[in-house]
Parts: structure tokens; sequence; C-alpha cells
């Protein structure tokens, strides 16, 4: 009993570590996060989701390039 419980309590304790690392992310940068993929394609931004991609947009409706902060 003792086992399952240090084994649930250690499973927790990664879960929130990783949680708590991913949201000091920034959501836009390359790489895997927990539900998404973040890729650059032809220098350009694209959120992968489970049916495709997704293309990151300014708030003027330029694309956002690779190195560049999203405004």
């Amino acid at each position: 009993m003792k086992t399952l419980l240090g084994i649930f309590l250690v499973a927790t304790l990664f879960l929130v570590t990783f949680s708590y690392l991913e949201t000091k992310k920034d959501p836009y940068e390359v790489g895997n996060h927990l539900d998404y993929n973040v890729k650059s394609i032809n220098g350009f931004i694209y959120i992968s989701a489970d049916r495709g991609y997704i293309q990151v947009l300014n708030s003027d409706g330029t694309p956002l390039k690779k190195g560049h902060k999203i405004y």
C-alpha cells in the first residue's frame, strides 16, 4: 500500500512540476507543448493541432515570422 501511495505521489509531483514549467514557456516557441506542437515552416510559425496546421497571425493579420514576438 505504501509503495502504491509513493508511486502516486511521485507521479503527481512530476505532473504538477511539468505543468508549472509549461506555463512559464513562451506559447509560440518552436517545439513540443503539452497539448500542441509549434513548428516553423518556410520561416513562418504554425501550430500543429490534432487535424492539421494553423498559421499564427499577428493582431494586424500578418503571419508571425520565426524569431519575432507576436503583437
